[in-house]
């Protein structure tokens, strides 16, 4: 008696759909929901021409931790569009935060706020002595609250000690700095940092 194939997901399937909108709510729906049999997919997906499709299966493939796609991630930091940047930064940090830590280090300076929060927020797993460096410029100038929001978190993650002035510095910007949030995440972050050199 032959055995009965079992059912395949209907989401890999609408991977391969002719609509984008099916192919992009495919990739997103992986994201909760992972399953092995998508990696080839998925990383077909990666030469999608929309880029919804490219960013959500980034994104898709992160979650499945896929070693497999990351040289592809890496080269998706660098895609034209800022979405599927940020995604490939993050998928790359879903598989392994150590993973985008070197990418991140080059979006830091892209021209797009939420590349460089996205790039931000990916250097906390850093141990390059480079990442302090960034993320304290950033911190103390970059244009967009967020990014610096960012950079006081992945600070207090990486918890190295020459950040603490800078962080003190914004920690005490209260009516310098646009947003609170940025001077509550300095503090938080260097009480982390504070509390690791005493501990």
């Amino acid at each position: 008696m032959a055995l009965i194939e079992p059912t395949s997901n209907p989401l890999i399937a609408a991977l391969g759909s002719a609509d984008a909108r099916k192919r992009e709510n495919a990739a997103n729906a992986l994201i909760a929901a992972p399953d092995p049999r998508a990696e080839d997919p998925l990383l077909e997906a990666f030469h999608d021409h929309e880029a919804g499709v490219r960013g959500m299966a980034a994104l898709a493939i992160g979650s499945l931790g896929s070693r497999r796609a990351v040289p592809r991630l890496v080269e998706l930091t660098q895609d034209p569009d800022w979405f599927v940047r940020v995604a490939a930064l993050n998928g790359l940090g879903y598989i392994d935060e150590a993973l985008s830590a070197e990418p991140a280090l080059v979006a830091i300076g892209d021209d797009e706020p939420l590349v460089r929060q996205a790039a931000a927020l990916n250097m906390g797993g850093s141990s390059d002595p480079a990442a302090v460096d960034v993320l304290v410029e950033a911190l103390l100038h970059d244009s967009d609250w967020a990014v610096r929001e960012a950079a006081a978190d992945a600070l207090g993650r990486i918890g190295d000690p020459r950040a603490v002035e800078s962080l003190r510095r914004a920690g005490a910007l209260w009516r310098a700095v646009v947003s609170w949030r940025v001077v509550r995440a300095a503090r938080r972050a260097l009480h982390r940092i504070e509390a690791a050199a005493s501990g």
